[in-house]
């Protein structure tokens, strides 16, 4: 009978993206935060998704088509002045 230690294994955090189930490895994630509502800007980048407040600070957060480009998804994500 062999016995596992901690080493032997990787634990994931996973969560859905689109029709994507996806994973990162636990070590890289530095908190896990429920989905909030966001708030579109005006003439902002379409890189930028929307603002949340996260405990008081602004943050912007990245629209899913372009984390599904990043990941090798299939909708491409045109930026203004960009060819």
């Amino acid at each position: 009978m062999s016995t596992a230690t901690l080493t032997d294994h990787i634990q994931y955090c996973t969560f859905r993206l689109g029709d994507l189930y996806l994973g990162v490895e636990v070590t890289r994630v530095q908190e896990v935060i429920r989905h909030q509502a966001t708030t579109p800007v005006p003439l902002a980048s379409p890189v930028i998704g929307g603002l949340m407040n996260l405990r008081g600070e602004c943050v912007a957060t990245l629209p899913e088509d372009l984390v599904l480009v990043r990941l090798g998804g299939p909708s491409p994500v045109v930026c203004p002045n960009e060819e």
